[in-house]
């Protein structure tokens, strides 16, 4: 099992990086074999020494130790129902919690383990057990980000740091981003997003957003986050859930489709809209009585089955025929936002892919970008996400008076200067539009990506031809051609996918794909627009 030719890059890098240092942290986009690349590596270590490898969920213990037996690795995988582990393995894989516990009760000693390895090293969680360590540390993640505020005092004279008084008065407040270089050395990014679709391991994203105007009311608390409170208020709103039954019927219907939401509340809330509507539903929370194995099982098999779940799925998860991810919230982090978005990224070889939906109910495009879009990780590991330090404005511990505009403490009802009640400005909410903006084109189907799956997949010209019918009907829908306007101009509508069709169909017919039923040109120009016409007189 050779490495790609970025992932070699990569290793030669990280290992460059461990003669000057001893934590590195690996930056690797989703979709880039995160989990191969860190497993190689330590196949190369456990010929030295023993190596552990700590993850966060279930699965992931599994995917790594598979992965590891590939490479022919004496592996071990520690779990609450192994009582004893084998001594004679040289690389173990196991739950953070599980090996901190075996840690504490001495079963462990991670001082003798040369090498460890930490997998979605972003997570706050492997903090208690990073110094226990005493060998390497390879730190794994595709978004090296912790949205964590760091508080700290700075003299207004002086400008020292880190005292509450100096100078004979009080220090002023200030935050600033938590930086991952707080707790590794260095960073060795790999291939990005965008170099990845190029390369055809990933899958591109088309963009959609929607913002409702209740978003000014989301609240923010000490992690830097919105609060599920405030979420949940926004997002369970009736209106707000119509809205979301209502793109995704116009743009996922039909098409595996996964919903993160915030919150129990809000999502149980949006299955019982869209089960009620007829709509095949499935969910996943922290409060479901079904295995997590089953609902991924059922998720699998049916082709058009809608996924809820709140903060599950971002990791671990491996449905590859996924068509359209909807991010039913908002949030600050940026790591949030890229691994909910990229459980849509994978290609597949189960259907015809060549781009997925991501429509974005939270104004996270706007706060985070694309999840597409370029990033400077390096810079990002040293200083950060989210901004400069910032300092704490005294005046948001005061109230103004709107009767003598004097400044009174925050806990004050009424105006210390002239006895005038505190009054709470309410904003003006203005009406929600409901209008689904597209940010990207989408892009016309062409016969190279059409016979190249089919040839992959084993299918003939006839199935070709359909996948071609299929895309052309996902241009109707993406651009959203409602019935009136397909009715008022169907003869130029009818001369643009002929357009289309004519390249395409030449292109499958000049293929080396098995020939099927004999097409003509006129036949699957007919059939096409046969479909399109059914699917205006259904809705």
């Amino acid at each position: 099992m050779p490495l790609r030719n970025y992932q070699e890059i990569s290793v030669n890098k990280i290992l460059r990086a461990f003669n000057e240092h001893k934590r590195v942290l690996f930056q690797l986009s989703t979709g880039g074999g995160k989990t191969f690349t860190f497993c190689y590596l330590a196949q190369r270590f456990s010929k030295v020494g023993k190596c552990h490898i700590l993850v966060n969920r279930s699965e992931l213990v599994e995917q790594t130790y598979k992965t590891l037996i590939k490479l022919g690795v004496n592996a071990e995988t520690i779990t609450a129902k192994k009582k004893t582990i084998n001594p004679h393995a040289t690389v173990y894989v196991g739950m953070i919690e599980t090996v901190n516990n075996r840690i504490k009760k001495g079963k462990i000693d991670p001082s003798e383990i040369g090498f460890c390895i930490i997998d979605e090293c972003h997570r706050g969680e492997f903090d208690k057990v990073l110094n226990l360590y005493k060998g390497y540390i390879l730190g794994c993640t595709a978004t090296p980000i912790r949205l964590k505020p760091v508080y700290f005092n700075v003299c207004k004279i002086c400008n020292s740091k880190n005292k509450e008084e100096c100078c004979g008065q009080p220090c002023d407040e200030w935050s600033r981003p938590f930086a991952m270089a707080e707790i590794y050395d260095t960073i060795v990014t790999g291939v990005s997003i965008s170099d990845l679709i190029q390369r055809g391991n990933l899958i591109k994203d088309s963009n959609f957003i929607f913002t409702p105007e209740e978003t000014d009311s989301l609240k923010t608390d000490k992690s830097g986050d919105y609060t599920d409170k405030s979420l949940t208020q926004v997002y369970s709103n009736l209106k707000q859930i119509e809205m979301l039954f209502d793109a995704y019927l116009h743009h996922a219907k039909g098409k595996k489709t996964m919903v993160f939401c915030n919150s129990v509340a809000t999502s149980r809330n949006c299955v019982d809209f869209f089960t009620q509507k007829g709509i095949n539903c499935l969910y996943f929370d922290s409060k479901s009585k079904e295995n997590r194995t089953e609902i991924v099982d059922k998720f699998k098999e049916q082709r058009d089955s809608i996924l809820f779940n709140v903060n599950v799925f971002t990791t671990g998860f491996d449905v590859t025929d996924v068509e359209c991810i909807i991010v039913y919230r908002a949030t600050k982090s940026l790591a949030l936002w890229l691994q909910m978005v990229g459980r849509g990224a994978r290609p597949t070889d189960k259907i015809f892919k060549d781009n997925f939906t991501v429509i974005d109910f939270g104004m996270n495009i706007k706060e985070h970008d694309k999840w597409s879009a370029e990033r400077d990780w390096e810079h990002i590991f040293y200083n950060g996400y989210g901004g400069k330090p910032k300092k704490k404005r005294e005046i948001d511990n005061f109230w103004t008076c709107n009767n003598c505009q004097s400044f009174n403490p925050i806990s004050t009802p009424v105006c210390e200067y002239c006895d005038e009640p505190k009054k709470t400005i309410v904003k003006q909410k203005r009406a929600v539009s409901g209008k689904i903006e597209a940010l990207d084109e989408y892009p016309a189907p062409t016969a190279s990506s059409i016979v190249k799956w089919c040839e992959l997949n084993g299918e003939n010209k006839n199935f070709a031809f359909k996948v071609l019918s299929n895309k052309i009907l996902d241009l109707f829908k993406f651009y959203e051609v409602s019935k009136n306007d397909y009715l008022a101009r169907r003869e130029k509508y009818e001369n643009r996918v002929e357009e289309i069709i004519r390249p395409v169909y030449f292109g499958v017919l000049k293929s080396n794909l098995p020939n099927g039923a004999n097409r003509t040109l006129k036949n699957v120009n007919k059939r096409i627009l046969t479909k399109i016409e059914k699917y205006y007189e259904q809705n």
